[in-house]
């Protein structure tokens, strides 16, 4: 079941809301418990079953690991390594046993070994989300910096919540358990998180969507079709779409939660604004990024040691998170390709002697940005390679215009206008200058705001809707992820 489905929006949602509305917190977790098991396993069937065997597992390492908190002050670390060994070979068994066999079939080719069949495991959807915040669970715990859950029931909840399960955000154990044992909800809750929820449609139904149509248009071209022109249009493109496809099912995941009384992390912050990769990446993709700097590049030592050592803990991190991303080397090479210019430019802060203009620094940023993310949306190497030949210039540049042309309508270019106004916080500023507004207004000047405002959003909804109903929605990028 998708967010931008007729029955999730029209159906789905009003019924679980409404049941939830008039009940104390436990009535509350109850119904939303069962309503992430209908929402998974509508589109996964019995295979929601493995996930709560493996959350069963976390509950009693949880119970396993908090004993020893109790009694000791801390836990033996060969509990926590045993919880997290059990999570990511569940993680690896349903996500990355076809890429390792495949990977060791062509290694085998070049020593004339037998391939090895692979065997076929089904996938299961948001698993990596789902591994990240079980690990989560179990290190917090093991810190000290959350107790264990009494009841597997809450523990379900948090795990397999149905605004969060599928494409995050990835929300640690310790900033939720609060809210599953006792949760304050308020009406501007309600309307807060029904105004993320319709931005996070427009962004992926009016922005995102309607992008990508056209970059999947250019990336189904052969090779000797692709030119220097048409590679940087598919490149700018897919800039715009996947950015506005995740911030939107992040709108919508932190709307929906705060519908129901949860306070997610913010996932987004303007990441196309950054002047470096290192601040991209504290704009992009918050809840990764932050899971990965809390659980591993510090532990791993973060920059408290060497130079080298420190550029070996990014290379790990890197490569961990382009492998997170998904079973191929594109994603891998991906990683690396970021990891590698974070180590660059914090040579570059350490030698050189003058300081960079901001806009020259902000190309540089965009154009970084723009070129990796052939790596992430290519679907082989060959791919990745003709389109990064044809990015450089190893390409045919004649007939640029027509061939744009081909690609480009007047839908098209709203939707990319649109998208390059709100990458900025523009719409953020003008949102809070009409709020200083209003709270300096008198009372029939708030109420014509205020109704303007919802004639706004209202409007938002019903081109959302009009979407939904042309059924040109395309899929959630991570929710393969």
């Amino acid at each position: 079941m998708s967010f931008t489905s007729v029955f999730f929006l029209l159906g789905f949602l009003p019924v679980v809301l409404t049941a939830s509305l008039f009940h104390k917190s436990w009535w509350k977790n109850l119904i939303l418990f069962i309503a992430s098991l209908f929402f998974y396993s509508w589109g996964s069937g019995a295979l929601i079953f493995i996930l709560l065997a493996v959350i069963l597992i976390n509950y009693g390492f949880g119970l396993w690991i908090g004993s020893d908190i109790a009694k000791k002050g801390k836990c033996c670390q060969w509990k926590l390594v045993f919880g997290i060994s059990i999570n990511l070979l569940f993680l690896c068994l349903f996500k990355y046993t076809f890429f390792l066999c495949n990977t060791l079939n062509t290694l085998a080719g070049y020593f004339g070994i037998n391939a090895i069949q692979a065997p076929q495991i089904p996938s299961l959807l948001g698993i990596s989300f789902f591994t990240f915040q079980s690990l989560s669970y179990l290190i917090d715990i093991a810190r000290g910096e959350a107790p264990p859950q009494k009841y597997p029931f809450y523990l379900s909840l948090h795990l397999m919540m149905f605004p969060k399960i599928i494409a995050g955000p990835i929300v640690q154990y310790r900033d939720i358990h609060q809210y599953l044992n006792q949760r304050d909800f308020h009406a501007s809750d309600l309307s807060e998180g029904a105004r993320r929820l319709i931005v996070g449609l427009g962004k992926k139904l009016l922005v995102a969507d309607i992008i990508a149509l056209k970059v999947n248009e250019i990336y189904s071209l052969p090779p000797t079709d692709m030119s220097f022109t048409l590679a940087w249009l598919a490149a700018l493109l897919y800039s715009l779409q996947i950015f506005f496809d995740f911030a939107g099912y992040s709108d919508m995941a932190i709307g929906l939660g705060r519908m129901f009384g949860f306070r997610f992390m913010e996932n987004f912050n303007y990441p196309y604004v950054s002047t470096s990769v290192r601040e991209f990446w504290q704009r992009w993709h918050i809840s990764l990024s932050t899971w990965f700097k809390d659980y591993l590049y510090v532990p791993l030592g973060g920059n408290r040691h060497s130079s080298f050592r420190t550029y070996f803990n990014l290379f790990i991190v890197f490569f961990l998170c382009g492998l997170w991303h998904g079973p191929s080397w594109t994603f891998v090479l991906w990683g690396f390709s970021h990891g590698f210019l974070i180590i660059l430019e914090r040579i570059g802060s350490n030698r050189l002697s003058f300081q960079i203009p901001r806009p020259l620094k902000h190309l540089y940023l965009l154009a970084a940005i723009t070129i990796t993310w052939i790596l992430f949306r290519s679907e082989s190497l060959l791919q990745a390679s003709y389109m990064l030949k044809a990015i450089i210039g190893f390409a045919p540049v004649a007939n640029s215009f027509s061939l744009i042309m081909r690609f480009i309508n007047g839908e098209v270019i709203l939707a990319i206008v649109f998208g390059i106004i709100a990458s900025t916080p523009l719409f953020q500023r003008i949102s809070n200058l009409t709020e200083k507004i209003i709270s300096r207004s008198s009372t029939p000047c708030r109420i014509g705001i205020h109704t303007v405002v919802l004639v706004l959003y209202g409007a938002l909804l019903f081109l959302c809707l009009l979407a939904v109903a042309g059924s040109t929605h395309s899929p959630f990028i991570y929710a393969k992820f």
